[in-house]
């Protein structure tokens, strides 16, 4: 067998252009496909990062007008004590203002006593006993009902003072529960978003690859040799004298 160097030399050259080829082919292809994938990991951590900045913007407009709300019901709450002061001093000026009044009507009712048994013992015959008792039970009777009189109104009024302050009492608690509801419930703030999920980057060929690469183009350089190499130069196959060569 006499091998055809010059066209060996060219098949396996042609095996190895075939394996350059592919080999570029391949690495335009990875590299292509390593930058859309760095291309968009870097859109989705652009677009995290983005997301995450409305959110902290949010999470901060929602933090400060909590706290001016917050600054809005401390002053509702001093400005409801005040007034609630205000109502007490008021309620408790009228209760004293009713209380003198009855003082001095008490003061008259003694004054009128005093001289209602005057007159009475200088219009009846001092030997007249039982005119005389009887003149001044009618007297002390009239100045009794007025003092009995006078205690119950002393007792409304009491009881009116009380139910007023019980009344600006309650006022006050719901003002400030009306109050307190702008402020009870904090404002949500949203969580940052996690680290945005990388698509990992394409691997080229592994040496296992490479190997088969190289191995088939070898083969396909030795295969298109032998297919155009006569039959005593072939590599394998159809090497041996035909039977005509043989019988002759």
């Amino acid at each position: 067998m006499a091998l055809n160097f010059g066209a060996l030399g060219f098949s396996l050259l042609s095996g190895g252009l075939d394996i350059f080829n592919q080999y570029n082919q391949s690495n335009t292809q990875l590299k292509q496909a390593r930058r859309r994938v760095a291309h968009e990991n870097a859109m989705a951590q652009a677009s995290r990062n983005f997301q995450n900045l409305q959110i902290k913007r949010s999470n901060e407009y929602q933090r400060q007008a909590f706290e001016t709300q917050k600054g809005i019901y401390r002053q509702q709450v001093a400005f409801n004590n005040d007034a609630a002061n205000r109502a007490y001093e008021g309620i408790q000026f009228n209760r004293n203002e009713q209380l003198a009044a009855v003082a001095f009507q008490r003061q008259d009712i003694a004054q009128n006593l005093l001289r209602a048994v005057g007159a009475n013992n200088a219009s009846i015959d001092p030997g007249n006993a039982s005119a005389a008792r009887a003149a001044d039970l009618a007297t002390l009777g009239v100045a009794g009902r007025q003092q009995t009189q006078l205690g119950r109104t002393v007792r409304g009024i009491d009881i009116g003072a009380e139910q007023s302050m019980r009344d600006t009492a309650a006022q006050q608690h719901s003002a400030d529960l009306q109050a307190w509801s702008q402020v009870a419930i904090a404002p949500y703030m949203q969580s940052e978003l996690p680290p945005a999920v990388s698509a990992p980057m394409p691997r080229g060929m592994s040496g296992l690859s490479q190997g088969l690469m190289i191995g088939g183009a070898v083969l396909g350089g030795l295969g298109t040799y032998n297919s155009m190499a006569p039959t005593g130069s072939k590599l394998w196959g159809a090497n041996l004298p035909n039977a005509r060569t043989r019988t002759s």
